[in-house]
């Protein structure tokens, strides 16, 4: 008795693997531990490659934020920005919307590399109860697409003594949108700080 021979054509899709972004960095000014910013105006600015992206990350993490019991609140980066050294420059702005805090992030691209397209898997069986043949081919469909993996790093800055309170930076992991990763940079960051005891 022979068993029938027939075709069996698979698709196969490269699925990127779920994973969290990895903390690279953390540090925290002890003496602000167990000060709650719990419900404190916090002035969120994002600096970035563009202003799309810039929009997308203070968005991200205004939304985090707020969900965390903060009072946060977003301000472009060039409105915001006054004289001065670094994250300094961003303080005038926030003890004028009578910010408690300003959360400074940087948003930039860590890494980027090919994802190989996806490929067609098919194999033919065959033969008699004793013999069998068996042939595979995978063939790719479509081309190879670039991935880039961004880094969020983020202070909390006291205003009115001018110190940082908490730095930390966080990479995610690469994904097709843009938007998927300031999320999970946005977690990251956020639970830092809370493990940090800020809030």
């Amino acid at each position: 008795m022979t068993r029938p021979a027939f075709p069996l054509i698979t698709l196969v899709l490269g699925l990127a693997a779920c994973a969290t972004p990895r903390m690279e960095a953390e540090w925290s000014d002890p003496a602000f531990a167990g000060q709650a910013l719990r419900d404190a105006p916090v002035m969120v600015v994002c600096e970035a490659a563009d202003d799309a992206t810039e929009r997308l990350c203070i968005e991200t993490l205004v939304s985090e934020f707020k969900n965390r019991g903060l009072r946060a609140f977003g301000a472009s980066r060039l409105a915001a920005a006054n004289q001065g050294a670094d994250t300094e420059r961003y303080l005038p702005a926030a003890q004028s919307a009578g910010a408690r805090a300003a959360l400074v992030a940087r948003l930039s691209p860590e890494a980027t590399y090919m994802e190989p397209p996806a490929s067609v898997g098919i194999g033919i069986g065959g033969g008699s109860r004793h013999f069998g043949t068996d042939i595979g081919v995978a063939l790719p469909v479509g081309s190879a697409k670039p991935r880039t993996a961004y880094s969020g790093s983020a202070s909390l800055i006291e205003v009115a003594s001018r110190k940082v309170m908490w730095s930390a930076k966080a990479v995610a992991p690469a994904a097709s949108s843009q938007q998927e990763q300031m999320g999970e940079l946005a977690r990251a960051l956020a639970n830092s700080a809370h493990k940090a005891g800020l809030f």
